[in-house]
């Protein structure tokens, strides 16, 4: 497999890349700050509290159905830097911004230099990408080390050494160990050792190194082993079912908008049907052709007749291939004004993209702004019992933001009230679908209602009892 062109490389690619970096940080910073952490978020960053244990860190994340590799790096970045709203973010931030370079490594790997670049360009534009690196999440450590994972399978084909086998096996072990979707990529890969280790005769060296990496990417997973199997049948998920237009869907989102979406359809066909032409090529289709339809045909038969696992959030490991498709698409391009021009349309539709819209669609946040109602209690100072909905979630906000403040469950002030030993004043802090105006407290309770601020989603009640 001509898996990586020889030669130094002319300084202006590396000052190429260095300007593609630098557009790829300024979208990734682009009002990183300005949401409110989300749900899941809450939920990585109570998991990571540096207070907790790195053993017990490592437990309630493979428990939850995660793998703890990037539990474990954020509960080490909250050691370090302090546990803050942001650092979370920042942290994902710097896994999407080594994403750009890790894009350039395997396109040039598997074409050229201009590939590499222009496959790091859309990288560094593309929105998924963007908010895969705006939220304390693990897809962004997922995606760089999908990417990271295919560049060192390539050097370990084309160079067949100790060290190059070392490098894959870790980085696939990071992989596998970061989430249950870096599995396929892992598995593409044994495909295609194992095809090479008998194309055109047996490879004996490929091969006994192909076993060793896979044997040392099993033995990092002999700990969550039993969790995995545990996991593995689970029925109730939150997870849907994928939908006849799943697919059409999950592309759409990639982009976010059907202008871009229809766009990279066609350089799809485009960048497909020139690699069919040229030999060259052969081994780089194949090796994405098997990424893509290997990777959605299991997770979608599994999704369809057993446990729900597609989600589109998870079609993240499938954007490589699109964007290095693509890539080879636009580098396919004799005209070089023409080819500009679809660079420049892309990056035009991208920047308008992200800057006109603030809540973006495409990542599905559940965008409920519990940073303001967090903050609007601490501001009151009031030194007076919360409650609320998401008790824990919202413990984890005040905990983030410097405050001491203990959120206890909504059930709690609601069985004081039954028994009329409610506090002289208390808070509800509320989510959108507005429970305590529901549940009528003043018309159940010796309570009034003397204050209400609603925000984006959530709300803070403030209640005074009449029983004292």
């Amino acid at each position: 497999m001509n898996t990586l062109n020889k030669g130094k490389r002319p300084r202006k690619v590396y000052c190429l890349l260095l300007m593609i970096i630098g557009l790829g940080v300024y979208f990734r910073f682009y009002d990183t700050l300005y949401q409110s952490l989300w749900m899941d978020e809450l939920f990585s960053a109570g998991f990571s509290d540096p207070d907790n244990s790195l053993s017990e860190v490592f437990r309630v994340t493979v428990e939850d159905v995660h793998p703890p590799l990037y539990q474990m790096i954020l509960w080490c970045a909250y050691k370090i830097f302090g546990y803050h709203e942001m650092i979370g973010r920042y942290l994902s931030l710097c896994f999407g911004i080594v994403l750009i370079p890790a894009m350039f490594m395997l396109g040039r790997r598997l074409f050229d230099d201009k590939t590499g670049l222009l496959v790091a360009f859309l990288s560094a534009v593309n929105i998924f990408l963007i908010l895969s690196s705006q939220e304390v999440r693990s897809y962004s450590l997922l995606i760089v080390l999908t990417v990271l994972s295919f560049v060192t399978f390539l050097d370990l084909l084309r160079q067949q050494t100790i060290r190059s086998m070392m490098i894959y096996m870790v980085v696939g072990a990071l992989l596998v160990n970061t989430h249950y979707f870096g599995f396929f990529p892992i598995m593409v890969q044994a495909v295609l050792l194992g095809y090479e280790s008998f194309r055109e005769g047996f490879k004996k060296r490929l091969f006994y190194r192909a076993l060793v990496s896979g044997g040392g990417m099993l033995v990092s997973l002999l700990p969550i082993v039993p969790y995995i199997i545990i996991n593995a049948g689970k029925k109730a998920v939150w997870i849907h079912r994928p939908v006849n237009d799943f697919v059409e869907i999950a592309f759409l989102k990639h982009f976010g908008n059907a202008t871009l979406g229809v766009l990279f359809v066609g350089l799809l066909i485009i960048g497909l049907s020139q690699m069919l032409q040229h030999d060259k090529h052969r081994d780089a289709l194949r090796l994405l052709v098997l990424w893509w339809t290997g990777t959605l045909a299991i997770s979608y038969i599994r999704s369809t007749f057993q446990t729900p696992i597609l989600s589109y959030r998870n079609t993240i490991v499938l954007l490589p291939v699109t964007l290095l498709v693509v890539a080879y698409a636009i580098r396919s391009v004799r005209d070089r004004f023409t080819r500009y021009t679809i660079v420049v349309f892309i990056l035009s539709m991208s920047m308008a993209h992200l800057w006109g819209e603030r809540n973006l669609p495409s990542f599905e946040r559940a965008a409920l702004d519990w940073r303001s109602a967090t903050q609007k209690v601490i501001g009151d100072n009031k030194n007076i019992p919360v409650y609320g909905y998401g008790s824990d979630l919202y413990t984890t906000y005040f905990k983030l933001l410097g405050s001491s403040i203990k959120v206890e469950p909504t059930e709690v002030v609601e069985e004081k009230m039954k028994r009329q030993t409610a506090p002289e004043h208390f808070y509800i802090l509320d989510l959108s679908e507005n429970y305590a105006m529901k549940n009528n407290y003043p018309g159940q309770y010796a309570v009034v209602l003397i204050a209400h601020t609603v925000y984006d989603g959530t709300a803070v009640l403030e209640f005074r009892s009449l029983q004292r």
